[in-house]
């Protein structure tokens, strides 16, 4: 089978180097090193609104235990105060799950060089099947749309003038930022 076929320029559209790749899993590892810490921190600041909640239901208990509010108010404020305390309980941190769909996509934008080179045609359809699209052969040639976020850096190869190039142009925040725009 011809070496165009197996659409080696269509994957160095989303290619990605040795170095763009260590930057970018640097900067994964330093997110989830920063997603780990801010979920600490939010569960202890959560443990120490809990216990305030918990003060207050007691010190509303004992206004209600000796007459200063009626019973109506007691209620009320008490269903405010455990809602709130359910809601704190229940969370609200990231998942991460951001965080290992931009590791997968960086990873596979790393390999689809090597998988351009290879002689392994079940690889090659496995992986057009990961980042197309819509595939079609007819007369030679393979016709398909790129799939997001693999789409992200074939058109910025694209604007690059086919130099595929995906060297963060701003910094690597505002990259890795656009990169995860793009993951649905």
């Amino acid at each position: 089978m011809p070496r165009a076929l197996w659409g080696a320029p269509t994957f160095q559209k989303v290619a990605i180097d040795d170095g763009l790749f260590s930057q970018l899993m640097k900067e994964v590892n330093r997110q989830k090193t920063l997603l780990e810490a801010e979920k600490i921190y939010n569960e202890r600041l959560a443990g120490n609104k809990i216990q305030e909640l918990d003060l207050q239901l007691e010190r509303l208990l004992n206004l209600s235990v000796s007459g200063v509010i009626s019973a109506e108010e007691y209620r009320e404020k008490k269903a405010q105060l455990i809602n709130r305390k359910f809601e704190l309980q229940a969370g609200g941190n990231s998942d991460g799950k951001w965080l290992e769909h931009l590791k997968n996509f960086v990873t596979l934008a790393h390999q689809a060089s090597c998988i351009a080179l290879e002689a392994n045609y079940e690889a090659l359809r496995d992986y057009f099947k990961i980042f197309g699209s819509n595939l079609r052969l007819a007369n030679a040639s393979l016709r398909f749309s790129y799939r997001y976020p693999y789409k992200f850096f074939a058109e910025r190869a694209n604007n690059n003038m086919g130099s595929h190039s995906h060297k963060p142009s701003r910094n690597l925040s505002e990259f890795i930022s656009l990169i995860i725009c793009a993951i649905p």
